[in-house]
Order: structure tokens, then C-alpha cells, then sequence
């Protein structure tokens, strides 16, 4: 890990925050090697050095394979 351990894209979680900014409030919380994203005090995602990993349940992980999305 580089300087503080961070590697993740903070213009990603930028861009995240301002594009969800009409659904509620988006906070992050620092982790090892990248960042925990919250929508109103819910965790949605993780950012990582290799991108944008959205938490899915059941039924959205089905929308996710059919979309073709790892």
C-alpha cells in the first residue's frame, strides 16, 4: 500500500456521492486498502483499488448477472 495505505479512486467516491446526492446523504469510512461507502447510514458499496463493488441481495444480484456485471 502507498503512503497511508490508500488505493482507492477518491474521484470515484466523489462522483458517487454527488450522483446519488438526490437519494439521501452518502458518508465513507476509511478501510484497508479502500473505503466503505453508507447511503443514510446503510452500507451500499466498497471502493477498492479495482473499482466500485455494489452490495447486492438476492433479487438485485439476479439483475446484476443478467446485466452481465461481475
Amino acid at each position: 500500500a502507498g503512503a497511508g495505505g490508500m488505493s482507492f479512486d477518491q474521484g470515484l467516491v466523489e462522483w458517487v456521492t454527488e450522483a446519488l446526492e438526490p437519494m439521501g446523504r452518502v458518508t465513507m469510512r476509511r478501510m484497508m486498502g479502500g473505503a466503505t461507502l453508507y447511503l443514510d447510514g446503510t452500507v451500499f458499496a466498497i471502493v477498492t483499488d479495482d473499482g466500485l463493488w455494489l452490495k447486492a441481495d438476492a433479487q438485485s444480484d439476479a439483475l446484476w448477472d443478467d446485466a452481465g456485471c461481475p
